[in-house]
């Protein structure tokens, strides 16, 4: 990468890994840079509209999507979507409630946006998001932040996390079934 980054969001499209934001120990970013596995070089994209560390990140529809995050103030509710093709980010709807550390993936052509945390306390509630408008899902069994989020075996897994203590939890939820169930400990 062109510069040190933690905190950040990455996402994979169309075969590049971007880098997104983060917090190089002075400042939150907003640049944006990929990496192309067939050259094994890194180079500069447009930088998002907002400065945001520890923000959820997804590919959908041949788009990238960041949402939430901090911005060294405060956690943000605000979601930018990357257009690959012209190189620019723009504004779309947020997310209902402000979030940071939270998890995102897509999933039938739908991002889901996990937990996470603000000032005061973490989360377990989910917000899905359709390209136009963000509406509420049901609430995971556990609040959790810093976790790992995924579609497996077309349920939606959430792994491990911190509420206070770090978690060796995990819980899937079914979409034929409409529940969130606890699974075996990580």
């Amino acid at each position: 990468m062109s510069r040190c980054r933690g905190r950040l969001g990455v996402a994979v499209l169309n075969g590049m890994l971007y880098a997104l934001g983060g917090f190089d120990c002075a400042v939150r970013l907003n640049s944006a840079e990929r990496f192309d596995p067939k050259t094994n070089k890194w180079e500069t994209v447009a930088s998002m509209l907002f400065c945001r560390s520890a923000p959820a990140c997804s590919a959908m529809n041949g788009r990238l999507y960041v949402s939430g995050g901090y911005n060294g103030e405060s956690c943000l509710n605000s979601c930018e979507r990357y257009d690959p093709v012209r190189d620019v980010w723009e504004e779309v709807p947020s997310m209902q409630r402000s979030r940071s550390a939270a998890a995102a993936v897509c999933f039938a052509g739908k991002m889901f946006v996990t937990g996470g945390c603000d000032v005061v306390q973490f989360f377990n509630s989910v917000e899905v998001f359709d390209g136009k408008k963000w509406t509420e899902f049901p609430p995971m069994i556990h609040n959790r932040c810093r976790h790992g989020s995924l579609v497996f075996q077309g349920k939606l897994w959430v792994v491990g996390g911190y509420n206070g203590r770090f978690l060796q939890t995990c819980e899937q939820y079914s979409f034929a079934t409409q529940q969130w169930t606890p699974m075996t400990q990580v």
